[in-house]
């Protein structure tokens, strides 16, 4: 790891490098928010709520990993965590918090499984391997 970090020191364009970071934020605050909201933890943190709480509601049985995901949140701006309780920080997590059924949460998941195998299958599809039943043939890019 620490190889990598040097070599990043090394980048002749930086601003790139930070173009990268940033969209890496993005994208892990779309995956945590997604994680969150499979698992019933999101719909939960319209309102303050501590861990201990979210596991019992949730049905959680790997608390460590949910406290994980949780910190993420809190780390990419998507929660946030005050006395040992957490609440939906961002616009989006704000939206969706207390709304399961709210149209922005298929748009969520769609973009975060669906679009995610798409675009990890595209290579082999680029090579010439068939379509995967999740997978579609005509990528279209709007301009």
């Amino acid at each position: 790891m620490l190889r990598s970090l040097r070599h990043l020191t090394r980048v002749p364009d930086k601003l790139a490098l930070f173009s990268l970071a940033r969209d890496l934020r993005a994208q892990s605050r779309l995956l945590a928010l997604a994680a969150l909201q499979s698992a019933g933890v999101l719909e939960q943190l319209d309102e303050p709520c501590a861990l201990e709480a979210l596991v019992e509601t949730a049905d959680v049985r790997e608390p460590r990993v949910l406290e994980h995901l949780l910190e993420l949140g809190v780390r990419v701006g998507a929660l946030r965590r005050r006395s040992g309780a957490y609440v939906a920080r961002s616009r989006l997590a704000r939206a969706l918090a207390g709304r399961p059924d709210h149209p922005l949460a298929s748009m969520l998941q769609e973009a975060s499984t669906y679009h995610h195998e798409v675009f990890d299958r595209l290579p082999e599809r680029l090579a010439g391997a068939p379509p995967s039943a999740a997978c579609i043939t005509n990528v279209t890019i709007p301009h």
